[in-house]
């Protein structure tokens, strides 16, 4: 393992730089008010904050922020009417019930809906233990609408300091999976190579890869400033994106018997010669990666020309000396290959330049091209939300299942002495997921995450007696 470039990857990743948004604008209300000695206040806010920090899932700025005006507004009304109704228990219950089942159906319209639903449904429980009364309410559910209104602003101004960061660092991150999947790819020439296992681990790379596609297509197409006002950097990130997957694709489809290859030339060392050439390719795309992500041009190395025409010379001196009628077929397979490297270094060649972000390499940028055939859409509209009122939906029936099993935990929380009730509803919520696989796994890490906090409350006074 490379430390160095991974230590490169990570610090350029989007996932670092949208941690350090949330955690920033999550703490810094609490630690500012606590300072004015108003801790009470700056945790309200922070919870705010928290909520509409949860959905702000990478995607177009117009989603984005749409998504965090509509959750600011959601969990307000959730706060303040879960103050209202907390002075009759059969109300909250009632409460508890409906919200549980409107926002859990929010799911039908995506996932950042869903997000928004799973938040407000967060504040409602977060307020059921601590209710307030009178003037309290209104003023705690403001101090949750400031929270959220000031991540809201937080976010899109550091998006308007640099409106191109996220994507550059999602389609590093694709480039460099697209190099992920060429090293699984150059498994298949090894001398003792595991097909079954090199297969299952190209299929589990090629569902990664079109996620981390479609979130590309999604913030670079749906994007009014890239699509529309086509400026040099948008233009020469849309290139490198459909270049990455004509690639991806050329990769995915070039396939061999590879246990005819080896059984041809697994004794002339030329499939290792292959391998190793496709593993130091993966190595300049990771590079290539890093440096979209990052923002600076890549450097470019010289050497793999070089690998290349002494690889030609290898397999055309075996060719001329060892073809026969039966290992034609595996000569030809093998000259296949090599164009499909000969066609890889040249893309990556184009892509090192795309990191220059030279305004020469953008004058054949087609300006009309049918963005729409790259995208889908999600519309918000009632009849999806009808036609999902049925048994046979899956979120329906999801949803009952959510209401139900927090009413019924609310119900049991007021007949316990402990106090604190509000964690069995936070843990139906969190937990329970549509997919039984996906619950299984949420209880599971629920599990363990009690019982590792539970051991750090149990040493605590070890340390602080």
């Amino acid at each position: 393992m490379d430390y160095i470039r991974e230590y490169k990857s990570f610090i350029n990743s989007h996932n670092l730089n949208g941690a350090v948004r949330i955690t920033v604008g999550i703490t810094f209300p609490a630690i500012l008010l606590g300072y004015f000695n108003n801790l009470t206040a700056g945790i309200a806010v922070s919870i705010g904050a928290m909520c509409v920090g949860n959905t702000d899932n990478p995607g177009p700025i117009h989603h984005r922020r749409n998504g965090m005006i509509a959750c600011v507004l959601i969990i307000f009304i959730a706060s303040l009417l879960t103050g209202l109704v907390s002075v009759s228990p059969l109300l909250t219950g009632t409460l508890v019930f409906v919200f549980c089942f409107v926002f859990s159906m929010m799911s039908i319209y995506g996932a950042r809906a869903s997000s928004i639903g799973v938040n407000a449904l967060l504040v409602m429980v977060l307020n059921i233990d601590r209710p307030h009364h009178g003037w309290e309410i209104l003023v705690n559910a403001l101090y949750i609408l400031a929270g959220g209104t000031w991540y809201t602003i937080l976010s899109l101004l550091l998006y308007s300091f640099r409106p191109y960061r996220l994507i550059q660092q999602a389609l590093g991150e694709c480039v460099q999976a697209t190099a992920a999947y060429l090293r699984i790819k150059a498994s298949f020439y090894g001398r003792h190579a595991d097909y079954d296992k090199s297969y299952r681990q190209l299929v589990e790379h090629q569902i990664d890869l079109h996620e981390k596609q479609e979130l590309l297509r999604e913030l670079l197409f749906k994007s009014r400033d890239i699509v529309r006002e086509s400026t040099h950097t948008g233009r020469v990130l849309v290139m490198i994106f459909l270049d990455i997957v004509d690639l991806f694709e050329m990769t995915m489809t070039s396939q061999q018997d590879y246990s005819m290859l080896h059984r041809l030339f697994g004794e002339t060392g030329l499939l290792e010669a292959y391998q190793q050439l496709i593993l130091e390719m993966a190595v300049e795309l990771d590079e290539i990666g890093i440096a979209v992500k990052s923002g600076k041009p890549s450097v470019e190395t010289s050497h793999l020309t070089t690998r290349i025409r002494e690889l030609k010379d290898r397999f055309t001196r075996l060719r001329d000396s060892h073809r026969t009628a039966e290992n034609v077929e595996g000569f030809i397979g093998l000259r296949q290959i090599l164009e499909s490297i000969e066609d890889i270094a040249d893309r990556l060649h184009t892509l090192h330049g795309y990191t220059t972000y030279d305004r020469k390499l953008s004058k054949d940028f087609q300006p009309g091209l049918d963005y729409e055939q790259f995208i889908t859409h999600q519309d918000i509209e009632g009849k999806l939300l009808v036609d999902n009122l049925s048994l046979h939906s899956n979120i329906f029936r999801h949803s009952l299942r959510v209401s139900i099993a927090t009413i019924s935990g609310y119900a049991i929380s007021g007949f316990l002495p402990f106090g604190h009730g509000y964690w069995i509803l936070l843990t139906i919520i969190v937990i329970l997921k549509p997919a039984y696989s996906l619950t299984k796994k949420r209880n599971f890490e629920r599990l363990i995450g009690t019982l590792a906090g539970s051991a750090g409350g149990f040493a605590d006074p070890l340390f602080y007696p």
